[in-house]
């Protein structure tokens, strides 16, 4: 799995909004062929988390703390293409609202 987060958007001075990127690869299996189905349910497991367990999570850094208020999908898990053709890649985009509470 990778996750890329970029492009915070601001709402206020302690709620910012940023984009996240997950791809996540399955290799072949061991009939050396592609597994998409497992490559799909992944990323479906990982949105499911992300919807249901995120929303309310508290983090503790050393500026403060910071809790998840919401988590919306922009781009449900799709299979995309990757360079290798036995390995699987799923893409799904998020968009999360995290309040920081110095």
């Amino acid at each position: 799995m990778q996750v890329w987060a970029y492009t915070g958007a601001d709402v206020s001075p302690a709620v910012d909004e940023p984009a996240v990127d997950i791809d996540f690869y399955v290799g072949p299996g061991s009939d050396g062929e592609p597994r998409r189905g497992e490559a799909r349910d992944g990323a479906e497991a990982i949105r499911t988390a992300f919807l249901r367990e995120l929303p309310g999570h508290v983090a503790t850094t050393s500026f403060g703390t910071a809790e998840v208020l919401s988590v919306r999908t922009v781009s449900r898990p799709a299979i995309r293409p990757y360079d290798e053709s036995a390995i699987r890649r799923s893409h799904a985009a998020y968009r999360i609202r995290v309040q920081s509470r110095g």
